[in-house]
């Protein structure tokens, strides 16, 4: 004898078929859990999928034929820039190895261990709940025995104990006393060992003959169901029993009248099959390798058996009944093989197909899909007749089924199905329109189970290789949100499915690119939209089939459709879609599809009318979305692919900009390219600009781009040559292109100071400066920061900056608006221009041999700071939880020391002025007004004395922010001492109507001499000291 049957699970439990197991070809027949239950699932909507079918079985779909793998053409600015070429798009070779690996995946993943799960007939739940055999003790004519009792009964007792219950039931006696003697025999068949001991003694032969000769519908039922149990728990079963004629008799007891006495024939008889067909199927694969000489013989079933079982399936008969004549069909067909094959003819599939779609049972509908799913897994002709007979719709049906065994089953028939679809199943693929076949798959992602939901990704996966129109159709759907996700979901399948989704569409694109770019290039030839083969010619033919099934389903009349036509253009939208998807994003940031975006936008706005062809005005509207989109990914982009941004995109953007306006040549683009090409622009250059190590991050960075300095110098080249020479025309174009003008111009000069020069060559300092004004709609933070970089930068007098430009009077404004108002963004600018003013005239001042008339001009145009007195002194004295950064009380100090150097008395005056905020800024200083307002404090602060900028780079226990925070107290306190002494020393009495009383300055003495005492950090200490002994200075002065 051999082992077989649930020989592996013999210690499961036997009364429930939840147990999740390993499948069979791995450890026999095992029991296994089903999937989790979704009660229902919404009406689905009417989205068309837009469907056109590929011209040939078994392949993707290729809209047009490979392009060439030559490099796109490089895009140039009109101006005076070098020349970039774009590295070249993906070759040929490595999208078909892409293509392939995506496709090998899906085959890898078709099958779940789930679908291969055998769960047991006799006793599953799941049929029928059959309730527990009752017995009565006093009416045995016998003494009862445990399992455990009996198995510990030594030899002699055992054949003693089994003979009485022999007796019991093969003797003349009642009926009832034989059903009793049954019932209780059944409390001893649901254990292994047991089960073991007793199928292979006589009893088993007596229960065939008696069921063999008895017609008595209670014993029948008792006698099979007895056997039943005996089959589902035995590990091995001795070959005499075959020749019982077991399996005849259990056939005939399929034509009982009563439906109980069937209900118990097909359960017994289906673990008899079962066992037959796995004892069998080992046999075979063991027989190459040892010789054995095929399987065995000793089992013979008849046809009649095989036909009696598959006529159970048919309408009519009891679906309890029925039930287990599927499930029995169902495990067999797990293995494969010959017996899998005797189940699987054409009465047999129709007979599933039927129950599938009609059974009241939603577990009998889950087990007749599972069965037709198994039996396609190892017979293509079962798929093939499903496919060809009853077409896609039947699987679509079941996808919408309560049941989540009939949806799993369904979603393995389509998958594998769309590897291979016959002309009715195309047909019936196309007209699947407004029952919505995206939305059941995008339903079963958002409510399925892990096991639905990586199905439904493999599913939707060959849909798109099927063809992109699919592809399109899933974009308007919730699909990409959910694979977004997705990707959160731990369960290591779902993520294996999630990743072969990813890879076909990644695999995909750059087709798409390519049918597209063609397709452009095609029809400003000249060509006729949606024409492609000449007439008459095979391929034409085909692809018309496939144009026709795509027009039967009316894809221009329905939302979210590819368009009218079979042109490719009608599918570029799907590119934005899939951009915005976060999964797939940094898949598809590579320098080919970068550089395909690039040609997008040089066809787009393409210069002397070659832009004009059909369509022309909506692939231009697509790729402004395109365009808006990529400015969302910008920072991928600049990640993953640098090389094709700076040689490719980046040039195509500034030629568009390079045509606005009415004086461009070769074709005016249209102001929203413009606009979003600069917007663009901006997000893709200065970040490449401003970062100084984002080379060193890419210096393996795919294709054939330039990297690290290379890059940085073409991008340099770029701005300075291509884009800085377009921003004067910009800076007058419809809003908001400027406001994105002077955002370009300030990255490029904050990073490059020397382009300062350009700038000013270009006569752009004037209205940087003109815009600065409070009434002017330029007035932006990006303005400001030109400003700056020109106040600071030497490449502009500062005659022009403070007498023609008036810079004084303008920041002057703008900062008494911004700290008024609370406009932080324009607080450290600010405060950097007049820093910067203060210094430029304090350097002329002192520069030997200047002009004494420029020196008062200077003088002149830098006054009207004064007028911003109190706020440098509560800017001085902000601390970290008040400003974004220490560079605002740091500049705001600088520049109070530098005014009171250049104008001693009336510095000093404006600082002690009557109304001053000096007072409450001298409160807020020191470690312990810090702690006050939620701040670290300065006691472990050190600095070092002399220059207020030395030892920024130490640190002594601090961090550098904080450093910077007391270099400013510092900074500060200085300039109040030095404008003590300078009111002390001035001729005029430091006192009058205006400034402060001495009263109030001797209480500004008393806080300053506090402040010395109680500060830890010892450069504020003596900073306050010495303020505090100018104050007393002053107060000598005081009249008596």
């Amino acid at each position: 004898t051999s082992e077989g049957g649930y020989a592996a699970f013999a210690t499961a439990t036997t009364d429930d078929d939840d147990a999740t197991t390993p499948p069979p070809a791995e450890s026999g027949r095992a029991r296994g859990g089903g999937i989790d239950r979704v009660d229902s699932l919404p009406s689905p909507a009417a989205t068309p999928p837009g469907v056109g079918l590929a011209s040939s079985r078994g392949g993707a779909n290729h809209l047009v034929e490979p392009r060439s793998t030559t490099a796109p053409r490089p895009i140039r600015s009109p101006s005076s820039g070098p020349r970039h070429h774009p590295p070249p798009a993906r070759s040929d070779a490595t999208s078909d190895a892409a293509d392939a690996a995506a496709r090998d995946a899906l085959v890898e993943l078709a099958d779940h261990p789930s679908d291969s799960q055998v769960k047991p007939i006799v006793l599953n739940r799941r049929i029928e709940a059959v309730p527990e055999s009752h017995y009565d003790p006093n009416a045995l004519p016998f003494e009862p025995l445990a399992i455990s009792d009996m198995l510990a009964a030594p030899q002699q007792d055992l054949e003693r104990f089994l003979t009485q219950i022999y007796r019991s039931v093969a003797h003349s006696s009642p009926i009832n006393e034989k059903v009793n003697t049954l019932a209780y025999f059944e409390t001893l068949c649901t254990d292994t060992a047991a089960a073991n001991v007793l199928i292979n003694s006589s009893l088993m032969t007596l229960f065939v003959r008696m069921l063999r000769a008895s017609k008595a519908p209670t014993l029948r039922m008792r006698l099979s169901s007895v056997m039943g149990l005996l089959l589902r728990h035995a590990t091995y079963i001795s070959e005499e029993l075959a020749s019982s004629g077991v399996v005849t008799v259990l056939t005939e007891c399929l034509k009982d009248k009563n439906e109980r006495v069937r209900r118990r024939a097909m359960a017994t008889l289906g673990e008899l099959l079962f066992y037959i067909a796995t004892q069998q199927h080992e046999a075979g694969l063991k027989a190459p390798a040892d010789g054995s000489g095929g399987p065995p013989g000793a089992w013979q079933i008849p046809p009649a058996t095989v036909g009696t079982v598959t006529r159970m399936l048919r309408q009519g008969e009891d679906e309890i009944a029925q039930h287990y004549a599927v499930k029995t069909i169902e495990n067999i067909a797990s293995h494969g093989g010959d017996w899998a094959h005797k189940f699987s003819s054409q009465e047999t599939v129709g007979s599933l197909v039927a129950i599938m779609s009609g059974a009241k049972s939603e577990q009998l509908r889950g087990t007749a899909a599972s069965t037709l799913s198994r039996a396609a897994r190892h017979s293509p002709a079962v798929l093939n007749l499903v496919l060809d007979k009853y077409g896609i719709k039947i699987l679509v049906n079941g996808l919408r089924d309560t049941s989540p065994k009939v949806q799993q089953a369904s979603l393995n028939l389509l998958n594998r199905g769309l590897a291979d679809l016959g002309a009715r199943a195309r047909a019936a693929l196309a007209a699947e329109d407004n029952r919505g076949l995206l939305p059941t798959l995008v339903a079963l992602l958002e409510r399925g189970s892990a096991v639905l939901r990586g199905k439904a990704l493999l599913t939707l996966a060959s849909l798109f290789r099927l063809h992109n129109r699919w592809l399109l159709a899933a974009c308007g759907t919730r699909l990409l949100p959910l694979v977004d996700r997705l990707q959160k979901d731990r369960e290591q399948y779902l993520q294996r499915c999630l990743e072969a989704l990813v890879a076909t569409v990644v695999a995909a694109v750059p087709k798409l690119h390519d049918a597209i770019l063609r397709e452009i290039d095609r029809l400003v030839a000249g060509g006729r939209p949606g024409s492609r083969e000449r007439p008459g010619s095979r391929e034409s033919g085909t692809r018309a089939l496939a144009g026709g099934l795509a027009g039967a389903a009316d894809l221009g009349s329905r939302p979210g459709t590819p368009g009218t036509n079979g042109s490719p253009l009608a599918l570029f939208p799907a590119l934005v879609h899939l951009l915005g998807s976060v999964a797939l994003r940094p898949r598809l940031c590579d320098d080919a599809f970068v550089a395909a975006c690039a040609e997008y936008v040089a066809k787009a706005e393409s210069r002397a009318g070659s832009g004009s062809f059909p369509g022309a005005a909506e692939f231009r509207s697509n790729v402004y979305a395109l365009l808006e989109t990529l400015s969302q990914c910008a920072p991928t982009l600049v990640q993953t692919a640098p090389g094709a941004v700076t040689t490719a995109l980046l040039p195509a953007l500034a030629d568009v900009l390079a045509r606005g306006g009415s004086g461009a040549t070769g074709g005016v683009s249209s102001a929203d390219g413009r606009f979003l090409a600069l917007k663009l622009t901006c997000d893709l250059a200065l970040p490449l600009w401003l970062d100084p190590d984002l080379d060193a991050h890419q210096g393996g960075s795919s294709g054939d781009g330039p990297s690290g300095d290379g890059r940085r110098e073409a991008l340099a080249a770029l701005i300075r040559g291509g884009l800085l020479p377009l921003c004067p025309a910009l800076l007058g174009d419809e809003d908001p292109i400027p406001l994105y003008a002077l955002k370009l111009l300030g990255g490029a000069l904050e990073a490059d100071a020397a382009m300062c020069g350009d700038a000013a060559r270009l006569g752009l300092a004037p209205k940087f400066f003109e815009f600065l004004s409070l009434e002017h709609t330029n007035n932006n933070v990006h303005n400001v920061r030109l400003c700056l970089a020109l106040a600071r930068s030497r490449t502009v007098r500062t005659l022009e900056l403070l007498v023609d430009f008036a810079a004084g009077h303008k920041v002057a404004a703008v900062l008494a608006y911004a700290h008024e108002n609370a406009v932080e963004p324009f607080l450290e600018p600010s405060l950097g221009i007049c820093a910067a003013l203060f210094s430029r005239v304090v350097d002329l001042r002192e520069t030997s041999g200047s002009d004494p008339d420029a020196l008062d001009a200077a003088i002149d145009g830098v006054a009207p700071l004064l007028d911003v007195v109190g706020v440098l002194i509560e800017c001085g004295s902000a601390g970290e939880t008040e400003v974004a950064s220490f560079a605002v009380p740091a500049l705001a100090a600088e520049s109070l020391r530098l005014a009171v150097d250049l104008f001693p008395e009336e510095a000093s005056r404006a600082i002690f002025a009557r109304g001053t905020p000096l007072a409450d800024a001298i409160d807020a200083l020191g470690t312990a007004a810090a702690v006050d307002r939620g701040e670290h404090g300065f006691a472990d602060v050190d600095l070092p004395t002399g220059d207020p900028g030395a030892g920024a780079g130490a640190s002594s226990g601090s961090s550098s922010p904080r450093r910077g925070f007391a270099r400013a107290q510092r900074s500060g306190l200085g300039a109040i001492a030095a404008a003590a002494t300078a009111a002390a020393r001035r001729a005029s009495p430091p006192f009058d109507s205006t400034s402060l009383s001495p009263g109030e300055t001797t209480r500004l003495e008393a806080a300053l001499r506090r402040l010395a005492r109680g500060e830890p950090c010892g450069v504020i200490a003596r900073a306050a000291a010495e303020a505090a002994d100018g104050v007393a200075e002053m107060l000598a002065r005081a009249p008596r």
